[in-house]
């Protein structure tokens, strides 16, 4: 059975960062409704880097080709739903993330922002090795793909960026959902 969700996206920004803990209650309850209707169990983790925890929420086989997703800017991960529902967690190990400092799960470290390209690049670089995941393909929507386009050109080695629906979905197939916005 499918939740609906009539929370927005500004709604959840703001529930997300320093709000009272009621507040935060709330935007757990609803990233935790929108990851519900992710197919398949979804395995939750916090890795650390430099710039503070980061959390993934990752699908999919895991001796799968690693994919991983970096949302839009004030976005969470939750936003691939609708990508992981059609199929790519079938045929990937989709390794959704919450970015460092913007709404999610994820909480900066105290005195390391992430304020440059190459602490985007470091940031990555440690999430990369918490995922052990060898070299993986890079997909992202807006400051996401921007993300995965730079690091692609900083460390082809490691990662190499996946195309992307207009939409922002990866997953390639046109008639597929694309509202992966849970707003």
């Amino acid at each position: 059975m499918a939740h609906h969700h009539t929370e927005t996206r500004a709604e959840l920004r703001t529930a997300s960062t320093d709000a009272a803990p009621p507040t935060r209650t709330a935007f757990r309850t609803a990233y935790d409704a929108v990851l519900a209707d992710w197919p398949g169990p979804v395995e939750r983790t916090e890795l650390p880097t430099p710039y503070g925890l980061t959390h993934v929420n990752s699908a999919g086989p895991a001796d799968a080709p690693p994919l991983v997703l970096l949302p839009g800017g004030g976005a969470t991960s939750t936003v691939w739903g609708a990508a992981v529902a059609a199929g790519l967690a079938h045929t990937h190990r989709v390794h959704a993330v919450d970015l460092v400092g913007d709404p999610g799960l994820s909480v900066p470290a105290e005195g390391a922002p992430i304020r440059t390209v190459a602490d985007l690049m470091g940031w990555l670089d440690a999430l990369l090795d918490g995922l052990a995941a060898g070299p993986v393909e890079l997909a992202g929507h807006s400051y996401g793909a921007w993300i995965a386009a730079h690091y692609a050109a900083y460390d082809g080695t490691r990662a190499r960026p996946r195309a992307a629906e207009p939409d922002g979905d990866p997953a390639a197939d046109p008639a597929a959902n694309p509202a992966a916005d849970p707003a």
